[in-house]
């Protein structure tokens, strides 16, 4: 049996060593390789056939086959469910097991043994109450037993009316109570009234307090249960009240000369009667519970209400308006309108018709939102707005459209496309286009820096053999009848060959001073220079001006420069370059101290390179005719007293002199002594009055020549 042990043996003859394998139905057990096979606890798997393989040096015999047969006890792998039946039907339980066979059956119900319950399906036929219980059955075999789980078996009888509920006359506001009696278990209920379900009527008692004439009416109950259902025979409830109005008449609209009609629904007791009201005053012959009105009349509106009797009373319907119009008709059709963009358009339609009028208006077959007026404004209208435009107006009882107006939007001109710039060289052709859009024919007009182009009147302007002179903004004015445009500026630039204006002139250029030659081009840069000393090219010289420092005489020649931009190249002319010695003075001019009427010298040496010139300057006054080396005053009188200076001019310079004083003395000024007559003896005084040239007496010497003796 399963979970016991299970334990196989064989015993060989031959030379040791002796090896063994163990299979199971041929297929070799892991591990399983000494003279036993021990299975400690037996599983389902475990059955089959067991051989083993003894192998030596020499050869391998396989034994014969021991089966191992493995005995299960039974296990239920299905059964019947719980069962619900009613009295006098079939039930059938079942079962189905697996295990070692053969099994063995045993059906008890409450723990009881039934007689001839040993299959695997149990059948109970015509059961009765009797037969309710639980059921299980035992299974068993050699290897044991086992027991089901229980199945319950309800017995139920099918409910049975046995009192049926009784036809009621009551009065208005009184209680309805309605009864059934039924046999069965687990019964519900159900109430009807007029095919129609109660809410609430559940109960094998129906109660409908303070019944109302609607309360009346054909009531009957339905009992179920699990196993079936009965329904009772109808009971008529009539309730004795005035009529009770469960449809109203519906006022509405009318078209005039259409028709229109007016319908109530009652309920009441007995024979029920109508009588049917415009604005109070009876309708004559209109007894009917519906009002068919025709061929209305502007007068058939009004307010309509009706009668409705019977025995217990009269109730009067709710009042309905009928109202009568006249349907819609378009007197005046939207007009087709031409407008410039941004103007005000104001689309009307004229309706006749009785109102209320709703309007809807409609652009090129869609509504347009919150456009319902009578008439559609349409602010700073664009190009977007052009289309048809037509007006849909409703009232109740009829709908009319407007033929459709044709809205065109005359649009001003717009640059699509301005004219684009560019650069051109000079000589050759070039074209400015505009695009524009709007309403057309179109005028155009291009002008060039803001001047009008003469003969440029088409949407391209094209400039042949251009020149400097075309190297300019240019524009164009595009215009309509509804406005007018100016492009965008288009830069034209033309590319002008290299040309010298300014030249390099010839210099002179003192020794160890500073070079600085200088060229002045036109035409379209960027440009691009390289200056050379006869052929050679100066390194680093590649501006328009050029400076060349620390000069010696190994530097004269012939400077050039070649100027280049995007269209070629061109040298200007040979500067001659020659480095002089500046002026250098070896020996100053020297002062002098004259009396009046004396002569004197004045001299200069210097050195530099020829031609020097020379002038003399007096108090920084130039002295004319005075260009020499020398300076020479005859008869020096005092106006010939000063600082005198020589300026030596040479091609890269000069140089100012030191200065020299020169002065000039003039004798005192005495005034004449008047005669004196004197006695012997007597003592003489002489006063001598005289003055300075200069005006500084205190220069002044006294001397007394051939004085007598003794003084």
């Amino acid at each position: 049996a399963i979970g016991g042990k299970v334990v196989f043996e064989v015993a060989v003859t031959g030379s040791a060593p002796v090896s063994y394998q163990w299979k199971l139905n041929g297929e070799p057990l892991a591990n399983e390789t000494a003279t036993k096979l021990v299975i400690e606890e037996v599983a389902a798997v475990d059955g089959g056939t067991y051989t083993v393989t003894a192998s030596n040096a020499s050869n391998s015999v396989e034994s014969e086959g021991a089966e191992l047969t493995i005995q299960t006890p039974p296990i239920i792998t299905k059964i019947a469910g719980n069962q619900q039946a009613a009295v006098g039907e079939t039930v059938t339980l079942w079962v189905t097991a697996v295990g070692t066979p053969p099994l063995s059956y045993q059906w008890k119900r409450e723990g009881v043994v039934i007689p001839g319950g040993t299959g695997d399906i149990l059948e109970l036929a015509g059961v009765d109450s009797l037969d309710a219980g639980q059921y299980t059955v035992e299974i068993s075999n050699s290897a044991g037993s086992t027991v089901s789980d229980p199945i319950e078996v309800s017995v139920a009888a099918v409910p049975q009316i046995v009192s049926q509920p009784t036809p009621k006359n009551i009065g208005l506001n009184a209680s309805l109570i309605l009864t059934v009696s039924a046999t069965g278990s687990g019964l519900e209920y159900q109430w009807y009234r007029d095919n129609q379900a109660i809410t609430g009527g559940t109960d094998a008692v129906l109660t409908v307090p303070n019944a109302g004439s609607s309360d009346g009416g054909s009531y009957h109950v339905m009992v179920t249960n699990t196993v079936g259902s009965a329904t009772s025979e109808a009971a008529e409830v009539v309730v004795v009240a005035a009529p009770d109005i469960l449809m109203q008449p519906e006022g509405g609209f009318a078209p005039l000369g259409g028709d229109f009609f007016l319908g109530v629904e009652a309920k009441g007791a007995g024979e029920v009667a109508y009588q049917w009201r415009v604005d109070g005053v009876v309708l004559e012959g209109k007894t009917q519970n519906i009002l068919n009105l025709t061929d209305l009349k502007l007068s058939d509106a009004g307010v309509y209400a009706v009668e409705v009797v019977n025995e217990a009373g009269i109730t009067m319907s709710e009042e309905a308006e009928v109202q009568v119009l006249i349907p819609l008709a378009v007197i005046e059709h939207p007009e087709d309108q031409s407008v410039v963009a941004g103007s005000l358009v104001l689309f009307e339609a004229v309706i006749g018709g009785s109102n209320p009028i709703a309007y809807q208006w409609y652009f090129n077959g869609n509504p347009v939102e919150g456009a319902v007026e009578a008439s559609l404004r349409i602010e700073n209208a664009s190009n977007e707005h052009q289309g048809e435009y037509h007006m849909v107006a409703s009232n109740p009882v009829s709908t009319v459209t407007s033929e459709a107006g044709t809205l065109v939007v005359n649009l001003p001109p717009a640059v699509a496309s301005h004219p684009a710039g560019g650069t051109v060289t000079k000589g050759d052709d070039t074209t400015f286009v505009v695009e524009v859009t709007g309403t057309g024919p179109f005028t155009y007009k291009w002008q060039r820096d803001g001047v009008d182009i003469a003969g440029a009147i088409g949407p391209a302007l094209t400039l042949t053999d251009v020149d400097a002179g075309d190297d300019a903004l240019y524009t164009a004015l595009v215009e309509n009848p509804y406005g007018i445009i100016v492009s965008d500026p288009a830069e034209l630039e033309v590319i002008l060959p290299v040309s010298i204006t300014g030249q390099p002139v010839d210099t002179h250029v003192a020794l160890d001073g500073t070079l600085a030659l200088s060229v002045t081009a036109t035409g379209t840069g960027p440009f691009e220079y390289q200056w050379y000393r006869d052929e050679g090219k100066i390194e680093g010289a590649v501006e328009a001006e050029m400076q060349m420092p620390n000069m010696t005489r190994l530097k004269d020649g012939f400077y050039r420069v070649e100027v280049k931009n995007l269209l070629g190249a061109m040298f200007s002319r040979k500067a001659e370059v020659i480095v002089d010695e500046p002026v250098s003075i070896t020996v100053q001019p020297s002062g002098a101290t004259l009396l009046q009427g004396g002569d004197a010298v004045m001299w200069v040496l210097a050195k530099g390179s020829e031609p020097l010139s020379f002038q003399w300057q007096k108090d920084g006054v130039a002295l004319e005719d005075q260009t020499e080396t020398s300076l020479t005053l005859v008869s020096a009188v005092e106006a010939d007293e000063g600082n005198y200076s020589v300026i030596i001019t040479n091609p890269v310079g000069f140089e100012v002199s030191a200065e020299a004083l020169v002065k000039v003395n003039s004798p005192p000024i005495i005034e004449p002594l008047d005669p004196v007559v004197v006695s012997v003896g007597d003592t003489m005084q002489v006063q001598v009055v005289a003055d300075d040239a200069d005006g500084d007496i205190s220069k002044l010497r006294y001397v007394l020549r051939n004085q007598p003796a003794g003084m």
